[in-house]
């Protein structure tokens, strides 16, 4: 956990990772690769993803654990917890915490210079910057959406209102504080998606946005993926940054093959 401090196991691999990327640029793509074989990239952009979309402060430099299994292919992947100064608790939905989490500067606390290390100097490869957008624009089409936030919050607010009273009883509060809470954090999911999508266009510099639309001919036939995920309808409407590439695969179902792509 934190900077390399031993839970189970040892630090030894993880402490020469880091000493390799101190004294060798990850822009230089041999670099990168050499690295690729020791972290889950998909694990860390989606971790990263999740916990900027957050706008949990209360981390790089807190509440970070990680690990890697003992064997000759294991590679690091980062473990999502404790994210309840997320969702509007101390920062807004405007808050920028890519640029939080990629800040080389920072305090003691949350996010001092070894927090970030790591995410910065990835970054700095054209691949992986290049995956890292693409991942986080599929999140904000899908489960990062307003419309999907807000439902999945309303789904589990309705779910669990008619025990609330009972909740009050033992722990104290009130219902109208509870719907106050409820509606800060669906305040929050409408807002932040758009928001975001303005943090990695200033970041990166990419001012131009197109929609792209996948289908596939049937949904027995197979699915078609991007950034590690399966897109969630047979056909799909998403916002993405001009000028990065985006990876599509399409998988056939038992007895069917994949034909062709077609489109401009």
């Amino acid at each position: 956990e934190a900077n390399a401090q031993v839970i189970e196991g040892d630090n030894e691999d993880y402490i020469a990772m880091i000493e390799f990327i101190e004294n060798n640029s990850l822009s230089e793509q041999s670099n990168f690769e050499i690295i690729e074989n020791q972290i889950d990239i998909n694990n860390i952009i989606d971790y990263h993803v999740a916990q900027i979309y957050y706008a949990n402060t209360d981390w790089p430099g807190n509440n970070i654990k990680f690990w890697k299994p003992h064997s000759e292919n294991g590679k690091w992947r980062w473990i999502l917890y404790d994210t309840d100064f997320g969702f509007g608790l101390v920062e807004w939905a405007n808050h920028n915490t890519l640029q939080f989490a990629l800040q080389d500067n920072g305090p003691g606390w949350p996010n001092p210079p070894w927090s970030t290390f790591l995410f910065r100097s990835l970054i700095e490869n054209e691949e992986f910057k290049n995956n890292f957008v693409s991942h986080f624009c599929y999140y904000l089409n899908t489960r990062f959406k307003a419309s999907n936030v807000m439902e999945h919050i309303s789904d589990v607010s309705n779910h669990i209102s008619s025990e609330m009273p009972n909740h009050i009883l033992r722990w104290g509060g009130s219902y109208q504080e509870w719907g106050q809470h409820v509606n800060l954090i669906s305040n929050f999911g409408n807002l932040r998606d758009e928001n975001v999508f303005a943090h990695i266009a200033s970041t990166f510099n990419l001012f131009g946005t197109s929609y792209l639309t996948v289908s596939s001919s049937s949904e027995e036939a197979g699915s078609v993926h991007t950034a590690g995920q399966r897109i969630p309808q047979q056909q799909w409407t998403a916002k993405y940054f001009d000028n990065i590439n985006i990876t599509l695969t399409a998988i056939a179902n038992p007895g069917y093959e994949f034909s062709h792509w077609s489109g401009t």
